[in-house]
């Protein structure tokens, strides 16, 4: 089977065309899957990042309550 796009429709039978489309949309939710996994590993990261300084200024006031 030659790829899809490569075909006019007029060659390619219904099966070929199907296939052709499972598989890609089959990559596209991969792709889907790994973007959202990177995004939310990115927002963590930039999240401990942003605490960091927040959490040393509070440690030493939260100290001189006591």
């Amino acid at each position: 089977m030659g790829s899809a796009p490569s075909l006019a429709a007029h060659q390619a039978r219904p099966e070929e065309l199907a296939a052709w489309i499972r598989a890609h949309w089959h990559i596209e939710a991969l792709h889907h899957i790994r973007d959202v996994t990177n995004i939310i590993a990115q927002a963590k990261r930039r999240h401990a990042q942003d605490s960091t300084p927040c959490l040393l200024t509070l440690g030493p006031a939260t100290l001189g309550l006591a």
